[in-house]
Formats: structure tokens, C-alpha cells, sequence
């Protein structure tokens, strides 16, 4: 289970990535799962979620997450629902 500090600064990786996207893409993009996913894994995901996924998987999770986000109508900030999928994610994962 993941500590309230382990979601908090993977969280705040997602909004780095956020921010990062929008400077190089200015808005919204067809590949932006991709591109966070990159991001992400470049920028040290392994040590924040204790293994290294592959581009695919964290692929998968990005866009399960910005699904579920848009159909809860969540009032969370992002990064902070996408953070606590993603470790929902990784729990009972056979790595």
C-alpha cells in the first residue's frame, strides 16, 4: 500500500509531465498518453513505484486513468487521481 508521501510526489511527476507536454505541445495531442508515458519512465517512475514497467503498461494506466477522471467527473486535481490509480494499479501486479 502507498504511502500518503509516495502518492503526493508521484503526483507531483504527473504534473511535471503535465507542464512539460504543454510547453512542447501547447495543448492537447493525439499521442499525449505516449508522451507522459516517456516522460514518466525518463524520469525515474521505477523508484517511485519499486519496478520498472514497460512503455505499454504505463500507456494503459495513463488513459484508464484520464477515462475514469472524465466519467467520475472527479473534482481531484489530476495528477493526484491519476497518482492513486496508478498505485492501485501496481499492488497485486505479478512484475
Amino acid at each position: 500500500m502507498a504511502t500518503p508521501e509516495e502518492i503526493k510526489d508521484l503526483a507531483r511527476l504527473l504534473g511535471a509531465a503535465g507542464r512539460a507536454h504543454h510547453e512542447v505541445f501547447g495543448g492537447p495531442n493525439q499521442g499525449w498518453a505516449e508522451w507522459y508515458a516517456a516522460f514518466l519512465i525518463d524520469n525515474d517512475l521505477e523508484s517511485r513505484i519499486g519496478f520498472k514497467p514497460d512503455l505499454d503498461r504505463v500507456v494503459g494506466w495513463l488513459e484508464a486513468a484520464d477515462e475514469q477522471h472524465r466519467v467520475e467527473a472527479s473534482e481531484e486535481r489530476w495528477p493526484d487521481y491519476y497518482a492513486e490509480l496508478f498505485f492501485s494499479r501496481t499492488e497485486n501486479l505479478d512484475r
